[in-house]
């Protein structure tokens, strides 16, 4: 089954109970498409208003939606019982991903907000560029491989494997421990937290704070890797 919304398409807003869900980018400028397979219409509801797109999942069955974006497309927002996010190579205002599964952002530009938040799944960042990012994940996985990071920064993780490649330099970034992560617990570039001097100039980099709740060290690399 497939939708084709020819309406000018701003802000998507999806509930959907269990699958896998897809957005990446369209080959056409007018036309959002959402293609489902083995499914029928009175297996969802979609309503296209005043540029917003509502898409509702109403069966129990496992679902495969994939949604071809226009670059109109400024804010997406997912929330899935058990649901697997992939978004691949696109630029958003706002994104906002609430799911029990995977959230997998590849090439993804958010410029103003990003808020994800997992039970259960892995967030995967890859290549990617943030701007306020507010990460939980509880019982899964935290993996940041070549991504930019802007502004105030939260990462909340709970018993989950933490770390990662930080793209940029040292001088770049300020990284902070609270409310459950002791500052030995984290290591930057082969050096714990309490191994660097006091920042004197904060104004222009970007902060990561890191909290929760873990066992296990939390390890991030700050460079400039060779993208190739």
């Amino acid at each position: 089954m497939e939708y084709q919304i020819r309406d000018i398409v701003r802000s998507i807003e999806i509930e959907a109970v269990r699958g896998t869900v897809t957005f990446v980018r369209g080959n056409t400028e007018s036309t959002t498409r959402i293609s489902i397979d083995g499914f029928t219409e009175d297996d969802m509801r979609v309503y296209p208003i005043n540029g917003k797109l509502y898409i509702r999942i109403i069966t129990p069955e496992h679902v495969n939606m994939t949604i071809y974006g226009i670059a109109n497309v400024r804010e997406f927002s997912i929330k899935g019982y058990e649901t697997d996010l992939m978004i691949e190579k696109y630029e958003f205002d706002r994104l906002k991903a609430d799911v029990n599964g995977n959230i997998t952002l590849k090439e993804v530009t958010v410029k103003k907000q990003c808020d994800i938040s997992t039970n259960g799944g892995k967030i995967y960042l890859e290549s990617s560029e943030l701007t306020s990012m507010n990460a939980q994940v509880s019982e899964g996985e935290f993996d940041i491989q070549k991504s930019i990071l802007h502004g105030n920064n939260i990462l909340y993780t709970y018993n989950s494997p933490t770390g990662g490649l930080i793209r940029g330099a040292l001088v770049d970034y300020m990284v902070t421990s609270g409310s459950g992560i002791s500052s030995d617990q984290v290591i930057v570039n082969d050096h714990y937290l309490t191994d660097f001097p006091v920042r004197k100039n904060t104004q222009n980099v970007a902060w990561l704070l890191v909290a929760g709740e873990t066992e296990k060290n939390i390890v991030f690399y700050i460079k400039r890797p060779n993208l190739r």
